[in-house]
C-alpha cells in the first residue's frame, strides 16, 4: 500500500470527527506531556547514580532533591498520562457512535439494489464490526504512535547529550524497521481481507440458521447444518491463525533484532566506562533510554500491521458510505394523485438480463387494475419502479405529467402504500407495527384498519389483543395473519394508490375474498393495483387486466374479453379455477 494511499485512508477517517477537534487537541497536548515526562525523568536517574559514584560531600540532600523531582514529574505523568487515556476512550465511543449512526443513515438513502446485491450479514458485519475495528483499532495505534514518535524525539535528544556516538546507532535501525513494516503491509493486507470475509461468511451462515431454523427442524437437517457452520468457523479460525503466525513470527524477529542491537549497546557503553568516557550513572540512562527509543520502534512495527487490518474495515465502511444515495427529485408533489399514471415505453435490466422490456399503459384515478403472470414474469419488479426502488433504463413513469424522476422521494412515497408478499414485521407488539405507517392515527382509524384487514377476527385469540409481542419478525403470528396486520398498516397510511403484491397469498380464498372486497368498498374512488395469482378473487373487480409474460405485457383487457379468447389468461384463470374446484 502506498503512502498516499495510506495517508487518504486517515484523513477520511479524521474527516468523519472534524466534530470532536476541541476534544483532540486537549488529547493532543497531554500527548506531549506525558511523551515529555516519560523521557525527561531518567536524568534524575543518571544524576542519582552519578551522586552515588562521586566524592561530592553533601550526598544526602543532593539525593532528596533529585529523588523529589523525580517523584513530582512521575506524578505529573501519571495524571497526564490517566487524562489522555479517558480521552482517548472517550473520542473512541463518541467517534465509533457518530461513524455508526452514518453508516445506518446512509443505509437507509442508498438505493434498494444495493440490498439486492449484498448479503444482509455482510452489511450488518459492516454497520457492527467493521465500525468497531475501524475506531479501535484507527484511534488508538494512531494516538499511541504520535506518543512513540514524539518519546523517540526526547528519548533521542536526551540520550545525545550523554553520548551521540552510540545514539547514531538507533539512526539505521530506525530505517530498516520502517523498510521492513512497509514491506510487509500489503500481507498483512491481504491476510485481514481474507480473515474478514471468513468472517461474513460465517455471520450468514448464522443468520441462515436463526432465519431458517422452521425448515432445518422439519427436515431434521440439524446435523448438517451445524457441519456446516463447524466448516465456515473452521476456515475462519484458519485465516485468524495465518494473520497471527505472520504477525507473530516478524514480531518475533524483529524483537531477536532488536536484543541483539540493546546486547552490542550494553557491551560498548561498558567498555567507553572502563576507559572513562562515560559515567556509570550516563550509562545506566542510555540502557534506559535505549528502552524508551527501542519500543517506539517494536511499537511502530506492530501499530503499522494493525493499520493494515484496521484499513480493510474502513475499506467496505466507506464503500458504503460513498454510495450514490437514491436520486431525490426536487418538485414537492402535493401528496396527492390527480388524474393518470403514466407508464411510457418502460425498460429495466438486472445484472444485464432484461426483467421489463418496452412496458407502455395508463392508470387512471379510481381505477381497480391487475397485472397477471406466471412467477417471474416482471410483475412485481414494475411494481418496484412505480415507488422507485430501482431506476428504469429507458422510459419514463409520470404522475399526473411529473417524471416520477423529478418527485422527492418522500412526496412520491406518499402517494403509494404497497403490500408486500413477504411480510417484514418489527420487533414489538402488534399495535406498533400497524402504527408504524402512521403513529399519529387515531384510535378510530386504526379500528377500520383491522376491520377491513380482517386482524379483528384473530384478536381475540392473543392473549394480550394490540398490545400482543409478535416476536422476531412475527414469528408468534401464522403467515396469513402477518399478511392481514402488513394489509391494515398499509391501510393505516390512507395512500391515494394501493398496491398488493401477492399481498393474499398466504390467505384463504374465502378471507382473501372478505379482505380485497372491503378494501375495493373502502377506497371505491381510490386506484388499488393487483398482483395476483388467485384471479378468481380479483378478476370481476379490475377494469382492466394486463397480463405479463417474460418482462412485456402480452394481453390487457377485462376479465370477460380475456376468458372468451385463446389467451395466456384464460390458461392461467382455467388452471386455477380447476385447482380450487
Amino acid at each position: 500500500m502506498s503512502s498516499s494511499s495510506t495517508l487518504s485512508k486517515v484523513l477520511k477517517i479524521f474527516k468523519l470527527c472534524r466534530e470532536f477537534w476541541g476534544k483532540a487537541i486537549v488529547l493532543a497536548i497531554t500527548l506531549v506531556l506525558t511523551s515529555f515526562l516519560s523521557a525527561y525523568p531518567i536524568k534524575y536517574i543518571e544524576k542519582i547514580i552519578n551522586i552515588a559514584t562521586s566524592s561530592a560531600q553533601d550526598k544526602v540532600k543532593a539525593f532528596f532533591l533529585a529523588g523529589c523531582v523525580y517523584l513530582l514529574l512521575h506524578v505529573l505523568n501519571i495524571i497526564f498520562r490517566a487524562l489522555f487515556e479517558y480521552l482517548n476512550v472517550y473520542l473512541e465511543t463518541q467517534i465509533g457512535h457518530k461513524i455508526r449512526i452514518e453508516l445506518f443513515s446512509k443505509l437507509q438513502k442508498i438505493p434498494y439494489r444495493v440490498y439486492v446485491e449484498n448479503n444482509t450479514s455482510d452489511l450488518m458485519v459492516r454497520l457492527i464490526e467493521d465500525s468497531k475495528i475501524t475506531v479501535s483499532g484507527m484511534l488508538k495505534p494512531l494516538t499511541f504512535i504520535i506518543r512513540d514518535i514524539l518519546i523517540f524525539i526526547f528519548g533521542f535528544y536526551y540520550m545525545s547529550r550523554i553520548d551521540l556516538q552510540i545514539t547514531l546507532i538507533m539512526v539505521p535501525i530506525g530505517i530498516v524497521l520502517s523498510l521492513q513494516a512497509i514491506k510487509t503491509g500489503p500481507k498483512i493486507n491481504k491476510l485481514a481481507e481474507d480473515e474478514r470475509q471468513a468472517n461474513s461468511l460465517l455471520w450468514g451462515k448464522f443468520s441462515e440458521g436463526i432465519k431458517g431454523i422452521k425448515e432445518i427442524k422439519s427436515y431434521c437437517q440439524e446435523k448438517r447444518f451445524s457441519e456446516e457452520v463447524s466448516k465456515k468457523s473452521i476456515n475462519m479460525n484458519k485465516k485468524i491463525l495465518s494473520l497471527q503466525k505472520f504477525v507473530i513470527i516478524t514480531s518475533n524477529i524483529n524483537s531477536a533484532f532488536f536484543m541483539g542491537i540493546i546486547a552490542f549497546i550494553m557491551i560498548f557503553g561498558g567498555y567507553k566506562v572502563s576507559i572513562g568516557t562515560l559515567s556509570i550513572g550516563g550509562l545506566t540512562a542510555i540502557m534506559m533510554y535505549n528502552g524508551l527509543l527501542i519500543d517506539p520502534m517494536i511499537n511502530f512495527f506492530s501499530f503499522y500491521q494493525q493499520m493494515q487490518q484496521v484499513f480493510v474495515s474502513s475499506d467496505k465502511i466507506f464503500s458504503i458510505l460513498e454510495e450514490k444515495e437514491e436520486n431525490s427529485g426536487e418538485i414537492h408533489y402535493k401528496y396527492t394523485f390527480e388524474n393518470k399514471l403514466e407508464i411510457k415505453e418502460l425498460t429495466f435490466k438486472y445484472n444485464d438480463k432484461i426483467a421489463l422490456k418496452n412496458i407502455s399503459l395508463n392508470i387512471f384515478k379510481g381505477e381497480k387494475v391487475a397485472f397477471v403472470g406466471y412467477s417471474g414474469s416482471g410483475k412485481s419488479t414494475l411494481c418496484k419502479l412505480l415507488i422507485r426502488f430501482y431506476e428504469p433504463d429507458k422510459g419514463q413513469i409520470i404522475i399526473d405529467g411529473y417524471d416520477i424522476k423529478n418527485i422527492s422521494l418522500n412526496n412520491l412515497r406518499k402517494i403509494f402504500g404497497i403490500v408486500f408478499q413477504d411480510t417484514f414485521l418489527f420487533t414489538g407488539t402488534l399495535r406498533e407495527n400497524i402504527l408504524f405507517s402512521n403513529p399519529q392515527a387515531t384510535e378510530e382509524e386504526l379500528n377500520e384498519a383491522l376491520r377491513i384487514a380482517g386482524v379483528d377476527s384473530f384478536l381475540e385469540k392473543l392473549p394480550f389483543g394490540l398490545d400482543t409481542p409478535v416476536g422476531e419478525n412475527g414469528f408468534n403470528l401464522s403467515g396469513g395473519e402477518r399478511q392481514r396486520v402488513s394489509i391494515a398498516r398499509t391501510i393505516l397510511r390512507n395512500p391515494d394508490i394501493i398496491i398488493l403484491d401477492e399481498s393474499t397469498s398466504s390467505l384463504d380464498p374465502i378471507t382473501t375474498s372478505k379482505v380485497i372486497k372491503r378494501i375495493v368498498k373502502k377506497y371505491e374512488n381510490r386506484t388499488i393495483i393487483f398482483t395476483a395469482h388467485k384471479l378468481t378473487t380479483i378478476s370481476k373487480l379490475c377494469d382492466k387486466i394486463y397480463v405479463f409474460k417474460d418482462g412485456e405485457i402480452v394481453e390487457e383487457g377485462i376479465h370477460d374479453e380475456l376468458i372468451n379468447r385463446d389467451t395466456l389468461y384464460r390458461k392461467i384463470y382455467n388452471a386455477q379455477f380447476l385447482k380450487s374446484s
